[in-house]
Order: structure tokens, then C-alpha cells, then sequence
């Protein structure tokens, strides 16, 4: 996973690649950092799906205009477009296999 630049520009990242995954998170918050663990773990699998860290503190209004209010939080953008947004307490494996049959579709069309 690769931490967000100052100097990079997020709507170019998501529209640059068909399937985008992005953290906001904290430095200093440890469910941020067991999520962000468990999403280097699939992106073995997964190598073609980039990825990104967004750490809130340092872009706080970057984070508001993505709807990010609470951490952590994934989102996977697809075409340019969030398919799927999952915040606060929830199911990393859930999102991970939702993400999975979305590449599963893409790859068959």
C-alpha cells in the first residue's frame, strides 16, 4: 500500500485506473493499522488492484470530500466512481470478497 503524496492528485488516481482501493486512516490508530495489515495480506493476491493510504491528519479536507467522517475507512472506486464505501466498525472480509466477485465480473466482460 502506498501512502498519499502531498503533491498527488486523488481524482487523477482514481480515474487513471479501473479499480482503486483507499484508506483514510490515523497514524495512530490501531484498528487503521490492523486494516491496512489485512490489506497488504490480500493485495499479495492482488497486485493489479493499487492501492492507497489517506492518513486524515494531514488531509482533513481531503477526507470531507469523500464523505470520510469516521476511521477507519475503505473505499474501492471502480470507473471513477466509489462502488463501495465500508467506515468505522466493520467486516474487512465482507468488503474483500464484494471487491473479489467485482474483478471477477470485470475480468469475464
Amino acid at each position: 500500500m502506498r501512502y498519499f503524496a502531498k503533491d498527488e492528485n486523488i481524482k487523477k488516481l482514481i480515474h487513471a485506473n479501473r479499480v482503486v482501493i483507499m484508506q483514510f486512516g490515523n497514524n495512530s490508530c490501531a484498528p487503521c493499522a490492523a486494516v491496512m495489515a489485512k490489506l497488504e495480506a490480500w493485495r499479495k493476491k492482488h497486485s493489479e488492484v493499487p492501492m492507497y493510504y489517506i492518513p486524515v491528519e494531514e488531509f482533513p479536507n481531503l477526507s470531507a470530500q469523500h464523505g470520510i467522517f469516521s476511521i477507519p475507512a475503505v473505499c474501492l472506486y471502480i470507473d471513477g466512481k466509489c462502488a463501495l464505501k465500508i467506515v468505522g466498525y466493520f467486516s474487512l472480509e465482507e468488503f474483500l470478497k464484494k471487491t473479489e466477485r467485482y474483478l471477477s465480473i470485470m475480468q469475464n466482460q
